[in-house]
């Protein structure tokens, strides 16, 4: 039996479009949207929409824990628009929604909106 609220981890940005596998970029989904979105890109609502539910993955799975150092290292060194130093949550996510655009407009990504 399948469980309802499954969760799967995956990469916000597909692997096989941009081979990034930072933790930022990893964040839980149900199992059905994981299956839906494919490969496509998620779309600038889709991604605005989720940002309280991400910031708060990153704060619960990230930064409260030991992997608070190398989330903000991966974060700093492949997302654009961060300066130096410790940025805050809110940051990043501006930097995700920038890479988004440019994964969009070098690559013509398909968009996925979750219904």
């Amino acid at each position: 039996a399948r469980k309802v609220n499954e969760l799967h981890i995956d990469h916000c940005f597909p692997w096989v479009r941009w081979l990034n596998n930072d933790l930022w970029n990893l964040l839980p989904a149900s199992a059905a949207v994981n299956r839906s979105k494919g490969d496509k890109l998620p779309s600038a609502l889709a991604l605005s929409d989720a940002r309280d539910r991400i910031l708060d993955w990153w704060q619960k799975a990230y930064v409260d824990s030991s992997l608070q150092e190398r989330f903000f290292l991966e974060a700093g060194y492949s997302l654009p628009t961060l300066v130096e130093g410790q940025p805050e949550l809110a940051d990043i996510f501006v930097a995700m929604q920038h890479q988004r655009v440019r994964l969009k407009a070098d690559q013509q990504l398909a968009e996925w909106r979750f219904q």
